[in-house]
């Protein structure tokens, strides 16, 4: 065999088909196709394969990256709203809840923090997210003393309030701090903070409020709407307040003293009424 019949058989592919009948062979089928061209054909499919198969992964990433960012941003966010909620800053109330899982983790997020942030039988802030908000705006006041951050805090505390719980029962008491923290809040800004100090005690916290005249026509306005008659269940009780406050930094720069000078002034708020009331009773 010379070189060039060997040339011609390397580019020759050679298929051979068998033909079945019944499982009896009944006959061979040879085909001669040129190399090149079966060689060719499937190069061709090959590639045009590779480059599909190419195409569909950086597809598939783009889109997984792209789905993978849209969690993680939401998990950031959230993350950042822990974060001031545990500093004590207000945050906004999405009014729409999204319908997957981040959706459910937001809403069971905020649930948590109701709990955490609320008093349970009043419904309006609890000491420690009172506190939580105080020292955050004291950190807003070093970090931007340009701005000239104040505030104050009214001390209040129910008189004779363990008389009307002795009388009528925890019930009746529980109906009246109720009563009491809705009045509060209809008594100032949307911008101030009610909260549930303990017990029988509540404490305001008037932002931007330094002024006397300001704080003093708050603390009248207390008086005059939180001291009306309340229906409880079986009777009808009138309360009357004991305010006294502290204004941030002209009394005090830090929550402890500011809530000291407060609760000094509401006892004696407390003694000068009491003293007037025994006066009056003689």
């Amino acid at each position: 065999m010379n070189n060039s019949s060997l040339r011609i058989q390397l580019h020759i592919t050679i298929i051979f088909l068998i033909l079945f009948v019944s499982s009896a062979i009944v006959g061979i089928m040879v085909l001669a196709i040129p190399r090149a061209d079966f060689i060719g054909g499937i190069s061709r499919n090959l590639f045009q394969s590779i480059a599909l198969v190419v195409v569909f992964i950086i597809l598939t990433l783009i889109i997984g990256l792209s789905v993978i960012e849209h969690m993680l941003r939401d998990i950031r966010h959230i993350t950042q709203v822990a974060k001031k909620m545990g500093q004590g800053e207000p945050l906004p109330r999405p009014h729409n809840y999204r319908k997957d899982e981040i959706g459910h983790l937001v809403k069971t997020f905020i649930e948590m923090e109701n709990k955490l942030r609320f008093d349970c039988l009043t419904h309006i802030y609890n000491r420690d997210f009172l506190i939580a908000q105080i020292e955050f705006l004291e950190r807003h006041a070093a970090q931007h003393p340009s701005k000239k951050v104040s505030f104050t805090l009214l001390f209040l505390d129910l008189d004779k309030f363990k008389t009307i719980n002795d009388s009528y029962g925890h019930a009746a008491g529980d109906q009246l701090l109720i009563v009491i923290a809705a009045r509060l809040k209809a008594a100032v800004r949307e911008t101030d903070t009610v909260a549930r100090f303990g017990g029988d005690e509540f404490v305001v916290l008037l932002n931007g409020a330094s002024n006397n005249i300001d704080i003093e026509t708050t603390v009248d306005k207390i008086h005059a709407l939180v001291e009306q008659p309340i229906a409880l269940s079986n009777t009808i009780v009138s309360v009357r307040v004991s305010i006294g406050w502290a204004t941030f930094p002209l009394d005090a720069s830090n929550y402890p003293k500011l809530v000291e000078i407060a609760d000094k002034r509401m006892f004696s708020s407390k003694k000068s009424r009491n003293d007037v009331h025994l006066r009056l009773v003689e």
